[in-house]
């Protein structure tokens, strides 16, 4: 109840009475709430793509299905042989945009959880993407077979040290911006 009470901050303050503690309690408290609500729908996101195992249990409903899979094959290529399956069901979306999108909620459980910040550099973050280029450039070149757990995994990586890199800045920018009250 504490939470969703909390989840934004809705008592109008007059400005004259804003001391520096005061403002940057606001600002924090406003930045936990986007840090729920990223979470929320990187959530939301995850179990979207799960939708058809929603069969293994029969509330699978067709229109949301065609709705779902039609919105998630903006973001994934969907090819069938590629597509992640659980107990004899295909997901929407393929090993590696499965690894991408857990990897970014995976990073954003830790965010919202984790007080102390994961500093990512430069240097890291185009590390990270190495792996992923490397395999999809070794499986188009046909150097060897496409491998479902390297995909996962690389895009695994790659969306965690992503979603922490952009995160950092998003908090840098938004906690040192002092315009924000004025």
């Amino acid at each position: 109840m504490y939470l969703l009470k909390n989840l934004f901050l809705f008592s109008p303050v007059k400005p004259e009475t804003v001391n520096q503690n005061t403002k940057s309690e606001i600002m924090l408290h406003n930045f936990s709430s986007s840090k729920i609500i990223l979470f929320l729908f990187i959530s939301f996101w995850c179990i979207g793509f799960a939708y058809p195992l929603s069969r293994l249990i029969g509330l699978s409903n067709p229109i949301m299905e065609f709705f779902l899979k039609n919105s998630y094959g903006n973001v994934c290529h969907q090819q069938h042989d590629k597509l992640l399956e659980i107990s004899g069901i295909k997901l929407f979306v393929c090993w590696r945009c499965a690894g991408i999108y857990l990897g970014a909620f995976t990073a954003s459980f830790f965010d919202l959880v984790i007080s102390k910040k994961i500093l990512i550099t430069n240097c890291l973050f185009l590390a990270s993407s190495i792996p992923m280029l490397v395999d999809v450039t070794l499986y188009s070149l046909g150097i060897y077979s496409y491998s479902n757990w390297t995909a996962f995994l690389t895009g695994m990586v790659f969306a965690f040290i992503t979603f922490n890199y952009v995160a950092t800045i998003f908090e840098d920018k938004l906690l040192m911006t002092r315009g924000l009250f004025h």
